[in-house]
């Protein structure tokens, strides 16, 4: 699988076709070896929000060796296998717009699946776009682009925090019996727009909104806020939005004894953050994710055992990344098949926009005409020491 995978210093990830490998005239050759489609990746693989952009990348990976051991996949007659161009933005604004002109105008990228980071994935688009060059994300400040003038060749890879929101909260008010609640949120775009909708569609159903906390995204000490939100007693805190903030969050809140109901909200944060130190469990945490470890759909399961495989290690709840990732490359290669081209990016999107996607997971994703991914979730919740998962519809 690495013989696949070409590491750079610090970027995006990019779609091209190499011409077949030179010096030999026969057709036999061309026939038999598939033709290498470059994808590259910019993700943060290194800084605060790293975890994620890990997963991504093994998704892709895992991806890429699907591929390749189904012999390529073709289109409009030709067999072609994907290549990763492997970089890290280390989420820096700077980094990702270097790296996507030079996949762009250099390399002549026709695919880019950009940063899990808004900061850094948001700028991408003044080199993506004008040059019609596909842009996928799950930046939270994604939604917020779609759909305008210009903005033709973008994909939201993750639902928008107000479908999560519109399905997540009202089952977790009734089913933990909450009337009050605080919100500890990031202070940068990502966490004002989870201030905004998760308010919101508290107050809808009924939650009177207390003050809302927002933190450096470094911060390590929330023992200041912590002992605030102890003078305020809310029957339950929300908490944005990535694990490694999330855990800290936990782990503390448990040391000062606060009694309330512990949330996650949007889809970053997993059971994973319910980790406590000595293999203890935050009971009754609960979390949204669009995955269900116990399913028994022969693709997950095959997914699974791949990823252990590769890895070496056990999946765990935030898995739903590795998929999510992975079954994006499935979808537009899905798309290339059907538009006969691995390089009109027009046609590729007018295929992947206002559709259905099944997916090999058991996942199905709409996509709608503006490129915003919609999908059902599962709620998560921390019972007698590990994750249960149950529908929401």
């Amino acid at each position: 699988m690495e013989s696949r995978l070409r590491r750079n210093i610090c970027g995006a990830t990019a779609l091209a076709v190499l011409a077949p490998t030179a010096g030999i005239s026969t057709g036999a050759r061309a026939q038999s070896r598939p033709e290498t489609i470059k994808v590259g990746v910019a993700l943060a693989l290194s800084g605060p929000t790293s975890p994620l952009g890990q997963a991504a990348l093994q998704g892709l990976k895992l991806a890429v060796e699907q591929f390749t051991e189904a012999g390529g996949f073709e289109v409009a007659g030709k067999k072609y296998v994907p290549e990763l161009l492997v970089n890290d933005t280390g989420g820096s604004p700077a980094n990702a717009v270097a790296q996507a002109e030079k996949l762009v105008m250099k390399e002549g990228v026709k695919l880019i699946f950009g940063c899990t980071y808004s900061p850094a994935a948001v700028p991408m688009l003044a080199v993506t776009q004008r040059n019609k060059v596909i842009q996928i994300s799950n930046s939270t400040s994604w939604e917020s682009h779609l759909g305008k003038p210009g903005n033709d060749y973008m994909f939201k890879l993750v639902a928008s925090q107000d479908d999560t929101a519109r399905q997540y909260i009202p089952l977790i008010v009734r089913k933990l019996g909450i009337k009050t609640a605080t919100m500890i949120l990031p202070n940068n775009d990502a966490g004002r727009a989870y201030e905004s909708t998760y308010r919101e569609y508290g107050e809808k159903n009924g939650v009177r909104m207390l003050e809302t906390f927002f933190y450096d995204p470094k911060l390590t000490d929330f023992y200041p806020i912590l002992t605030k939100i102890k003078g305020l007693n809310p029957d339950s805190i929300w908490i944005g939005y990535t694990n490694e903030s999330a855990s800290v969050i936990v782990r503390q809140t448990k040391e000062l004894n606060l009694g309330a109901s512990l949330v996650a909200l949007g889809t970053g944060i997993t059971g994973v953050a319910a980790n406590l130190p000595g293999g203890q469990r935050a009971e009754g945490f609960v979390f949204a994710t669009q995955f269900d470890p116990e399913s028994t759909n022969a693709g997950q399961v095959d997914l699974m055992r791949r990823f252990e495989k590769m890895f070496g290690k056990k999946v765990s709840s935030d898995f739903n990344y590795v998929m999510w990732y992975n079954q994006a490359l499935h979808l537009f290669v899905d798309a290339m098949k059907k538009t006969g081209t691995v390089s009109d990016t027009t046609r590729i999107m007018g295929v992947v926009r206002d559709s259905n996607y099944a997916g090999p997971y058991g996942y199905p994703w709409q996509i709608d005409k503006t490129g915003l991914n919609h999908y059902g979730y599962y709620l998560g919740e921390v019972k007698g020491g590990r994750d249960t998962y149950t529908l929401i519809r």
